[in-house]
């Protein structure tokens, strides 16, 4: 029976991924922005970037068409506290279908650039509704020109898919690394020495956790574009790339170059929830720079916020197990959990575990769909549990039989499976029939 009910898991998890949107993303109606600083000639070249999700945007319907309008407005002010720039962008978005307006995934992205001499500053950006005219502050932060010479501005770039290996598309993460099933690359520009740079490495408390892959990037000048709603950077290069090795300059190619760019591979694949330590080496392991990195998941479900009740969930395939720990700790919860799980893990040679990921997407599901006057938690009602397991069906019927009790019949494909419910209170608290 176990091998039964698991099996059927695995299959609607592989064939659906049904009821939670596949961008794992830009979920949960975040709006994520950061800055972007590369260093020339004594001058920063600075990018507000941002996206924003259609869900946190106002839309009015004119005819056919559902329509949203809004203003970013980007001042900065010196140590003094005076204005040096002010910047804005205003956008139009026209959609065709009612549901990609409350859509979570799908976002608006873009981009403001500007340039800054070496100094101390505060970055204000305000968003404007002009629907309703409504401003809110969403982005405040000290920008520091004086110290972040020496430190790398880092970028999270997608995979490079296009044709060009010069171009790519950039993740904006608001300066974290998402813990995904999404491959991503590091990309880190600064005023530091490529030809000194010999292995890069993860580390947390010590333990050297990945050593990775990198390209190196000599003389180049970094271009974002906005194209098709996504933003692209151009590294136009004087030098070819080499992987893993020192790059071959000359000195009077060194004292020409104008920016360095070390892109780092599959940043997040092996990396799960925590805070790191970026380590750039050079000859004889010497350590030439420490860089903090976090990994969040940002789509996290939230019932694994509970360990208590994320292992009670887990008996609904193992029937035959008790999962309860009354006397353990957090750390033993979370240790228990996550270890049943990783024996799951239909990809075991990443960090992410789709399986589980797609389990307590559906309990978080189930909780907030099937609650009841009788039962508050509807991940342990019939429906909840019959969904937890099997996905969203293809097809939901509702009757009423001869005694005015609603019966609601879920028809499921690819296996053929009927699951048929009874509401006997009238409270919406849903039995099964099976």
């Amino acid at each position: 029976m176990l091998r039964i009910l698991f099996a059927v898991l695995v299959f609607s998890f592989s064939t659906a991924a049904q009821f939670h949107n596949k961008n794992l993303f830009h979920s949960k109606n975040r709006v994520q922005s950061e800055v972007f600083i590369v260093f020339s000639d004594s001058v920063y070249k600075c990018y507000f970037l941002f996206n924003i999700p259609n869900s946190s945007l106002v839309f009015e319907k004119d005819n056919s068409k559902f329509i949203s309008k809004f203003e970013i407005d980007l001042e900065i002010k010196n140590s003094l506290n005076q204005v040096v720039q002010r910047k804005f962008i205003k956008d139009l978005i026209e959609l065709n279908e009612y549901e990609k307006t409350i859509s979570e995934s799908e976002v608006i992205r873009n981009f403001i650039e500007f340039e800054l001499p070496p100094d101390t500053f505060l970055c204000n950006v305000t968003f404007t509704d002009l629907i309703i005219g409504k401003p809110f502050n969403f982005y405040q932060k000290k920008i520091d020109l004086i110290r972040s010479k020496d430190s790398p501005s880092c970028l999270l770039i997608k995979q490079n898919q296009s044709n060009s290996n010069d171009i790519f598309e950039v993740e904006i993460s608001g300066n974290i690394i998402p813990y995904s099933p999404n491959k991503y690359d590091l990309l880190l520009t600064g005023n530091f020495d490529l030809s000194k740079i010999e292995k890069v490495k993860v580390k947390s408390d010590d333990t050297v956790f990945v050593s990775y892959e990198f390209i190196k990037y000599a003389n180049i000048s970094p271009r974002l574009n906005l194209q098709n709603n996504k933003i692209l950077l151009e590294l136009k290069r004087e030098l070819e790339p080499e992987l893993k090795t020192p790059s071959i300059l000359s000195d009077s190619d060194r004292t020409e170059t104008k920016f360095n760019v070390l892109v780092i591979k599959n940043i997040n694949e092996k990396l799960f929830e925590g805070k790191y330590s970026l380590d750039l080496y050079g000859k004889d392991e010497l350590t030439l720079k420490e860089i903090p990195i976090s990994v969040i998941w940002i789509d996290k479900p939230k019932s694994l916020d509970n360990y208590d009740f994320a292992l009670e969930m887990i008996e609904l395939i193992e029937v035959n197990e008790n999962y309860k720990t009354y006397f353990s700790s957090e750390t033993e919860k979370k240790n228990k959990l996550f270890n049943y799980w990783r024996q799951k893990d239909p990809t075991p040679s990443t960090s992410f575990n789709e399986l589980m990921y797609e389990f307590y997407s559906r309990v978080d599901y189930a909780q907030k769909e099937f609650i009841s006057v009788s039962q508050r938690n509807g991940a342990k009602t019939d429906r909840g549990k019959v969904l937890i397991l099997n996905g969203r069906p293809e097809r939901i019927e509702r009757n009423v039989n001869s005694d005015g009790k609603v019966i609601e019949s879920w028809y499921y494909e690819k296996p053929e499976r009927v699951f048929t419910f009874i509401d006997i209170r009238g409270d919406g608290s849903f039995k099964s029939l099976q």
